[in-house]
């Protein structure tokens, strides 16, 4: 190995990388392995979205996003340019990654569930990932509904979350998403069914996320997306 001890070409190195503009997102959680990283989607499903946080404050937040589903990789992405500026939010295979150069705070953002459970729900709810090797568990009550629980394989040690498919129509349509760490939880609920393009599949046009660490009787709406273009 030849180690170069030239101070006047280390200079010129880091000249180079200053000016050539490169910089490291200032808030990146996680960062995806150089596997993930060097994949390109082979079957990505795009989405124009109108998303609606309700905060804690009680105000609601409006935005547009942009939501790029890939089956093949396991990974979503949502991408927005907000008031504060431009900001990436990213589910891949296990690992949560949010990615801005932006320093200041964001009125309003995903989490780890509640990305995880909208990825988990398009995905598993349209059959655009399979459920048949997974495990199942005894017929639940869901608000006067009967459904069957399965679980997911998730490749994370904060959270355990289940599909939820109806029994009376055979649809996946919720998803529940419960802490390891505390008693927080959160439901999916997947609705306004349609048929996409040529591919032969139903999707959800509209998904409801709720907190529901209180119990599902007291559910709190956090989340509303409505899917206006799916590609």
């Amino acid at each position: 190995m030849t180690v170069i001890k030239n101070a006047g070409y280390w200079a010129f190195l880091l000249l180079v990388i200053w000016t050539c503009g490169c910089s490291v997102p200032a808030d990146r959680p996680n960062t995806p392995s150089p596997e993930q990283t060097s994949l390109k989607c082979t079957d990505p499903i795009t989405a124009q979205a109108v998303t609606l946080f309700y905060l804690p404050s009680g105000k609601i937040y409006y935005t547009k996003q942009e939501h790029r589903f890939c089956p093949s990789l396991n990974t979503l992405e949502i991408s927005a340019t907000e008031p504060e500026g431009k900001i990436l939010w990213k589910w891949a295979d296990g690992i949560f990654i949010r990615q801005t150069s932006v320093q200041q705070h964001f009125t309003a953002e995903w989490q780890a569930d509640s990305l995880y459970a909208l990825f988990a729900g398009f995905l598993y709810g349209s059959g655009f990932l399979s459920t048949d090797t997974l495990a199942v568990s005894e017929p639940v009550s869901l608000e006067g509904q009967a459904y069957i629980p399965i679980k997911l394989p998730i490749k994370t040690a904060n959270f355990d979350a289940f599909l939820y498919r109806n029994r009376k129509t055979g649809l996946i349509d919720r998803v529940g998403v419960y802490s390891k760490t505390d008693k927080k939880a959160e439901m999916a609920i997947l609705y306004n069914w349609s048929l996409l393009g040529q591919n032969n599949r139903i999707v959800p046009r509209k998904i409801d996320i709720f907190d529901i660490t209180d119990g599902i009787v007291s559910k709190k709406l956090i989340i509303q997306i409505d899917y206006k273009h799916i590609l």
